[in-house]
């Protein structure tokens, strides 16, 4: 459609002659929003899956991450615990007594018969050490745990780092595999102890460990918790909000946790290998991996 517009070219008959006005007809305008509506919807539409795709990598990462960090720290406190102190209660609550160091002590005298060497047979204040043994304040001493329990399930006196002093007698002299707290103990190339202990048993291997505390692993409202500082518990301590674990070091492990497992397989000899299986699943705006870790444990004292 055209408008009129006045022509005063010579020869023309009128002074008005059809000339096209230019833009666009509404019809044409509709058209183009239309047109770059859908380039724009199919445009956000290509865009938006890739950038979905990498964010779900992103967080599934992560939680791969912090899961595979939460499992390591686990693992590194397990190879460096006592043997046969690995303790596991309802699935979700792991304890264990961390080592600080390891020796042997010398059991029999040298070549020209000297030599201050462990007697189990009475109460002894010192002893050689085939090496160096690293004993720092507070630590205690511990020879041939076994983790040997009564019929009940409980610790045996003198006979499991988590018992008490024996109460009868024991296939050995002695009164327990642990010295006693608050003994001051020193190390080096020779062990000094004031006062005097008798040892319940000697070990096969000749091995001495020097212990500070135990630890333990809490899984618990959607977190796991790593507690640390408290002092040996005849019963395995499974709240955190409750004595000893209540005023012991704490320190988060991990949270997002949907679901956690510790199964442990003590083996059928106290002084062989154990299966430590932990079982780990974390829950993040919809994501969720899991990831299952298994320990072999030297249960060799």
């Amino acid at each position: 459609m055209g408008d009129l517009y006045p022509d005063s070219a010579p020869g023309c008959d009128s002074g008005f002659v059809w000339r096209y006005a230019r833009g666009f007809t509404l019809i044409e305008l509709v058209i183009v929003i239309a047109l770059s509506g859908a380039v724009l919807a199919l445009v956000t539409s290509i865009m938006t899956r890739p950038l979905e795709h990498y964010v779900d990598t992103s967080r599934r990462a992560e939680l791969v991450d912090v899961a595979e960090s939460a499992l390591s720290m686990m693992a590194r406190d397990v190879r460096n615990a006592l043997p046969n102190s690995l303790r596991v209660t309802g699935s979700r609550s792991l304890e264990m007594v961390n080592v600080v160091s390891g020796a042997r002590y010398r059991a029999d005298p040298d070549g020209s018969g000297g030599g201050d060497i462990l007697d189990f047979s009475v109460s002894d204040n010192s002893f050689d050490i085939l090496g160096n043994l690293t004993v720092p304040t507070g630590s205690r001493l511990v020879i041939y745990n076994l983790g040997a329990k009564n019929s009940a399930g409980d610790p045996l006196p003198g006979a499991n780092v988590y018992g008490g002093p024996s109460l009868g007698p024991l296939p050995v002299a002695g009164s327990h595999v642990i010295s006693p707290a608050g003994t001051s103990i020193s190390g080096g190339t020779s062990v000094t102890m004031n006062p005097a202990f008798q040892f319940s048993f000697s070990s096969p291997q000749r091995r001495v460990y020097a212990i500070d505390y135990p630890i333990s692993y809490l899984c618990e409202g959607g977190e796991i918790n790593r507690y640390w500082g408290y002092a040996l518990q005849a019963s395995q301590p499974v709240n955190g909000n409750a004595a000893p674990l209540s005023s012991a070091n704490m320190g988060l492990l991990t949270d997002h946790v949907s679901s956690c497992s510790f199964v442990y397989d003590a083996g059928v000899s106290n002084e062989g290998r154990g299966l430590l299986t932990l079982s780990l699943s974390l829950s993040l705006e919809g994501e969720t991996i899991s990831l299952l870790h298994q320990i072999h444990v030297d249960n060799s004292p």
